[in-house]
């Protein structure tokens, strides 16, 4: 008869310092944790998002840059306490420097527009004969790239601008 081994797989969360995690809200951290936590076999989730799964599938946390938060030492009741807390925690910072980005990102655009600022792409001027190049087209006297060719504009915007200006012209 064959020996048979046995193989211990062991799962480790790996960070690399909480910037990572600044583009997320703590849901979403807790959610793609409990979803490394689900690949790894069949596991019941909470509703609440609470973390499950690093005492039933042995899942550490490390993060990289902060050797005190590594939770692969302590593989008993008080480690495995650490590595929810670990993980609560990070999301936390990751959802108040989201929100804080967000504040300072609103406060910067309303600065802004108190200056003048206008943001997204630049208008695209109508000629003064669009009228004419309309009516033209229109009669199909004028082919249509000849048209785009004259406003200098895409098909898309020719079409957006008609329409526009055909709502200037019914009022």
């Amino acid at each position: 008869m064959i020996p048979v081994k046995k193989i211990v797989l062991s799962l480790c969360l790996i960070l690399c310092g909480v910037s990572i995690l600044s583009g997320c809200t703590k849901d979403e951290v807790l959610d793609q944790y409990n979803n490394i936590v689900q690949s790894t076999g069949s596991i019941a989730l909470t509703g609440n998002l609470s973390l499950q799964g690093t005492k039933e599938k042995g899942i550490d946390i490390c993060v990289i840059d902060m050797p005190l938060l590594d939770t692969r030492n302590g593989k008993d009741l008080m480690g495995t306490f650490i590595a929810d807390l670990v993980l609560q925690i990070l999301s936390f910072v990751a959802q108040n420097e989201r929100e804080n980005i967000r504040k300072r990102q609103a406060q910067g655009i309303a600065v802004a527009k108190a200056k003048g600022i206008k943001f997204g792409r630049p208008e695209i001027a109508l000629p003064e004969n669009f009228g004419e190049l309309v009516h033209e087209w229109e009669k199909k006297r004028l082919p249509l790239s000849e048209v785009l060719e004259v406003c200098k504009m895409s098909e898309a915007t020719f079409y957006r601008k008609l329409r526009e200006y055909r709502l200037l012209k019914q009022k």
